[in-house]
């Protein structure tokens, strides 16, 4: 009990040695005061004492005025009050009222009850401290994370297990146009296009954080991202956070880039044809025999068969989003990942030692999509895994049916993608850095055009230990 400090009061000299001499053996920093108004003046003037041991009835100030004096200089003290038998009742009252730890009867059957309660007090006292001690820090970051939701520039919503508002920053009632937020369903307020968003990932995978691109009017596009929250004790069902972020001039840019690009694939075009033309006709060399020729010219049709696909895909987005004509017909997503499975598609992929573990529902619904094209998305989706996959890596494709629509979840091994890159994921000029093989950074724009052409939505998610999910929602045939 070294350096824990205790100020023992009472008007009877003979008692008053007693326990303080009882209190330094048992390792007690002991100071006493023969008095109630002796015991103020040490309170005031000494360092702070963790138990306060007083006789209840004392002369001029009694042991009831020095609780009241004493607590009210310092909250954290302990009092033990000391009772005659015949006050016994006015020093339980003292304990209920005036906020005393504990009483003892005197005179004392044994002098180790006095150390026994200050052990108790003191160890009440400490966790007192400690309680006040993480409340003052709950406290703190609640300011904190009140500041940080009120200056961010984000919208932020959150809802507990029942679907009801908890946490919403002006931001977001000023999204909504709605002032009072908290304390509403989600259901209610959440614009219709947010709300399909919910509804489809809480049916569909609300235990994994998502991020998605969702059309706003005013020709506006935000990037939501959905996080799920445990539920609290004897809470049923997961809570959620959502965060909706602007970024209509991200796209805007990244259209504008589109266009400069597209420009310049179509400009290219006739030079790369020359060029392969030109290789063809160095193959006629007599140096086209030697192995350091050869290696040569596989490396640069490589380098160049690189910079045609690149030209192409941005063509093919082009022409997607101009309304390329579609021929929509029932198509069996599942009979088109068997098909590919067993395609040379497949083949170069094993080949490159990576494995497809492919996972189908039963009686997996069809989707309404032209063929071709959803032929490309499957291609494009194994393509981007297979990317960020290391060699002998194993990519997941998983099919199923939930919340009315039809999945395609496609699982990578490669590195997370960072919080800071999912914002850019979907742009068309964005380069991918989580690419092991060197992807032209089309891939996912390629997929979220074409799914928004079939009339589905992209998800992705980045925050599995040892790879990504990219998830795909499509309306089945009869929706």
């Amino acid at each position: 009990m070294t350096g824990i400090r205790v100020l023992v009061a009472d008007d009877d000299p003979d008692y008053l040695r007693l326990m303080s001499g009882h209190l330094r053996k048992r390792g007690y920093q002991v100071e006493t005061a023969d008095s109630g108004r002796a015991a103020i003046e040490t309170l005031q003037r000494a360092e702070p004492f963790a138990v306060l041991v007083t006789d209840l009835m004392m002369p001029g100030m009694d042991g009831y005025e020095l609780l009241r004096r004493a607590r009210t200089q310092d909250a954290f003290i302990e009092v033990i009050v000391i009772s005659g038998i015949g006050s016994l009742e006015s020093a339980i009252s003292s304990m209920r009222e005036n906020g005393a730890f504990d009483y003892l009867t005197k005179p004392l059957e044994k002098v180790t009850d006095l150390s026994l309660a200050v052990e108790r007090a003191v160890a009440h006292r400490q966790l007192r401290l400690e309680r006040a001690q993480l409340q003052a820090q709950i406290q703190a970051e609640r300011e904190r994370l009140r500041s940080l939701l009120t200056n961010t520039s984000d919208a932020i919503l959150s809802a507990d297990a029942s679907g009801v508002v908890a946490v919403a920053n002006p931001q977001a009632s000023r999204l909504f146009e709605m002032e009072h937020l908290v304390g509403q369903r989600a259901s209610v307020v959440l614009p219709a296009p947010l709300l399909i968003l919910l509804e489809h990932w809480m049916g569909a995978s609300p235990h994994r954080a998502m991020v998605s691109e969702v059309p706003w009017p005013a020709e506006q596009v935000h990037l939501v991202s959905l996080t799920p929250l445990n539920g609290g004790p004897g809470e049923d069902g997961v809570g959620w956070v959502m965060v909706i972020q602007d970024v209509t001039h991200l796209k805007q840019m990244d259209a504008l880039k589109m266009r400069l690009l597209t420009e310049t694939a179509e400009n290219i075009r006739r030079p790369l044809a020359a060029a392969f033309a030109s290789l063809m006709a160095l193959n006629d060399l007599p140096e086209a025999r030697t192995e350091g020729f050869t290696a040569r010219m596989d490396n640069l049709v490589a380098q160049l068969s690189a910079i045609r696909k690149w030209a192409d895909d941005l063509l093919e987005i082009f022409a997607i989003e101009g309304g390329a004509s579609l021929q929509p017909e029932p198509v069996r997503l599942d009979d088109l990942a068997r098909s590919w499975e067993s395609s040379e598609a497949g083949g170069e992929l094993r080949q490159r030692g990576l494995s497809l573990n492919l996972r189908a529902e039963k009686e997996l619904p069809p989707v309404l999509a032209d063929r071709h094209l959803a032929q490309a998305l499957m291609d494009k989706l194994i393509a981007q895994a297979a990317w960020r996959s290391p060699e002998g890596g194993a990519i997941g494709l998983d099919l199923r049916y939930a919340q009315g629509q039809v999945w395609i979840d496609v699982r990578d091994q490669g590195s997370p993608v960072d919080a800071a890159d999912a914002v850019h994921l979907f742009e068309r000029a964005y380069s991918d850095p989580a690419s092991a093989r060197g992807a032209s950074g089309l891939e996912l724009a390629m997929v979220k055009t074409m799914v928004d052409r079939i009339g589905g939505q992209v998800w992705f998610s980045g925050q599995n230990v040892g790879g990504n999910v990219l998830s795909i929602s499509l309306p089945p045939l009869d929706a």
